[in-house]
């Protein structure tokens, strides 16, 4: 990973996200079995920069209630992007 932000984003992701997801770049099985694979998410239709932004400083009662800083959910949307098949030519980024 060439980008800063998504390189701050996966140590964020291994230090906090790992816990219940897959945060690898490959789609492995999450520890949690009801927890997505950071892999998967990436690669939904629906998901863009926006809509994990969103999702991540919207609270979810099936996960912890993390407070991340927006400094980390840039960088933590910005390594989940990476991991889309579409990346980096990946035009979801705009959205």
């Amino acid at each position: 990973q060439n980008d800063p932000a998504a390189y701050r984003g996966a140590a964020i992701a291994g230090q906090v996200c790992a816990q219940c997801h897959s945060v690898s770049t490959i789609d492995a099985q999450s520890p949690v079995s009801v927890a997505p694979s950071f892999m998967s998410v990436a690669n939904r239709p629906e998901t863009t920069t926006h809509s994990l932004s969103r999702w991540l400083t919207s609270s979810h009662p099936t996960m912890p209630n993390y407070m991340f800083t927006q400094q980390s959910v840039s960088d933590l949307v910005a390594y989940i992007m990476t991991l889309s098949d579409q990346a980096p030519g990946n035009d979801r980024s705009a959205r």
